[in-house]
This record gives structure tokens, sequence and C-alpha cells, in this order.
């Protein structure tokens, strides 16, 4: 019975690099084909972002012209009246 060897504990950080290394070339290999996919849902999204953000530029801008505009026309009223 003492013939059998068991696996030594110490010896396993031997393995470690190669096994990190094995573990992201497989996990490369297995979400390769999914890159193109994740890449065109990255730029969809940050595009409908842009959108959002340049709608809600027009809407901030276009309430200060009205104010701006409703502003111009109170001076220009009150001007009158004087």
């Amino acid at each position: 019975m003492s013939d059998i060897k068991l696996i030594d504990i110490g010896n396993v950080g031997d393995f470690a690099k190669p096994a990190c290394i094995l573990i992201e070339k497989v996990s490369y290999a297995l979400g390769a084909p999914f890159i193109p996919w994740q890449m065109k849902r990255i730029a969809q999204a940050e595009a409908e972002a842009d959108l959002i953000k340049a709608e809600g530029e027009v809407k901030k801008n276009g309430s200060m012209k009205n104010r701006v505009g409703n502003q111009t026309l109170i001076c220009r009223t009150k001007n009158k009246s004087y």
C-alpha cells in the first residue's frame, strides 16, 4: 500500500500559469464569435444615448429661446409704455 503516491499539493503552483493561459485561450475561443455582435450592441447603445442627449439639448435650448423671446417681448412692451 505504501507504493501508491499521492499528488504533492506543493507542486500545484507549477501548473498555475499554464492553467491560466489555457483558460484564457479557451475563453477567447468560445467568446470570439460573439465579439462582432457585442460591438454592434455597444455602438447601437452609444448612438441611442447620443440621440437622447441631443434631444435633451434641443429641448433645453428651445425652452431657453422661448424664455429669451418672452423677456425680449416683455422689455419691448415696457419700453413702449414709457
